[in-house]
């Protein structure tokens, strides 16, 4: 399951920073998680503005930036902000 794999990734201290997201709401289920090694945790449904909150923190904390830590910071944010401002298509071309 995705917690032996977390666990796998941690072990091998691979630090790349997890976000679970996870239909298991309850205390137990995100303990675990937060166990095997993942720096967030949310439960579905969730509000986008709350997952693209969390990603910026996540990002923020990361030990992992790189030389210019103030660029990637830009770049993961205009990726983050292209996907919330997503609009959904229907095959393939922007709904009327």
């Amino acid at each position: 399951d995705g917690h032996d794999v977390l666990r796998h990734l941690r072990m091998a201290r691979i630090e790349t920073p997890i976000l679970i997201l996870s239909g298991a709401d309850d205390t137990n289920s995100k303990l675990k998680g937060f166990g095997c090694g993942a720096d967030d945790y949310l439960t579905k449904p969730f509000n986008r503005a709350e997952i693209v909150a969390r990603i910026h923190a996540i990002i923020l904390r990361s030990n992992s930036l790189s030389r210019n830590p103030h660029r990637r910071i830009q770049r993961h944010h205009q990726r983050i902000t292209r996907w919330t401002h997503y609009t959904p298509t229907t095959n393939n071309r922007q709904p009327h």
